[in-house]
């Protein structure tokens, strides 16, 4: 569990600095594929997506990542030169509550680490939520909603428009999406 923290990290960072995204069967290479997570992609589509982005660039393409085992995620790019807005959904299946609180805990730590304080509690959404901060509390280029619920995690990232769009408007808009991904997949996530 703890290697699949430490990668689940890594594919953060290199989502938060912008690299082209890598596959996922490159980052978790010992996963199976398998069909025991809906596609992201198809429950949330893209016009839907667009129509709860907080940026101020139209969509201009969305896609899956590779399925694995406990995992399945999609990009929305939102890109327009010089902005590279993108929003990623993430839905991971842990094997028990127990590991998904150190999936959640794990990375509370890691914010506090980086940040010097705790993310942004989020009352009322799941078992355990946050939406994490930056250096400027008012603006975040790489931010996101992680929530557990049950053995269930989410995060909704956003990366991009640091000037254009506020903090609050990018975590109303994960809100908005997580509220909208627990009634297209009720019994999956989001029991509250």
């Amino acid at each position: 569990m703890n290697r699949i923290l430490t990668l689940f990290g890594v594919a953060s960072f290199s989502f938060m600095i912008g690299k082209p995204q890598q596959k996922g069967a490159e980052l978790f290479p010992e996963k199976i594929l398998s069909d025991t997570l809906p596609d992201i992609c198809k429950i949330l589509p893209a016009a839907e997506i667009a129509g709860l982005s907080p940026f101020t660039v139209a969509l201009s393409n969305s896609y899956a990542e590779d399925p694995l085992e406990g995992y399945r995620g999609c990009l929305y790019e939102f890109f327009k030169s010089p902005d590279f807005g993108t929003i990623k959904i993430s839905l991971l299946k842990n094997k028990s509550k127990a590991d998904a609180l150190v999936f959640y805990n794990s990375n509370v730590a890691d914010h506090i680490n980086l940040w010097q304080r705790r993310p942004e509690t989020i009352v009322g959404l799941a078992d355990s939520a946050y939406f994490n901060y930056n250096a400027d509390d008012t603006k975040c280029d790489d931010c996101h909603l992680l929530l557990i619920s049950g053995v269930y995690g989410v995060v909704v990232s956003f990366h991009g428009q640091y000037d254009d769009v506020s903090r609050e408007n990018k975590k109303n808009a994960a809100i908005k999406i997580v509220k909208l991904l627990y009634n297209r997949i009720p019994g999956i996530v989001g029991t509250k």
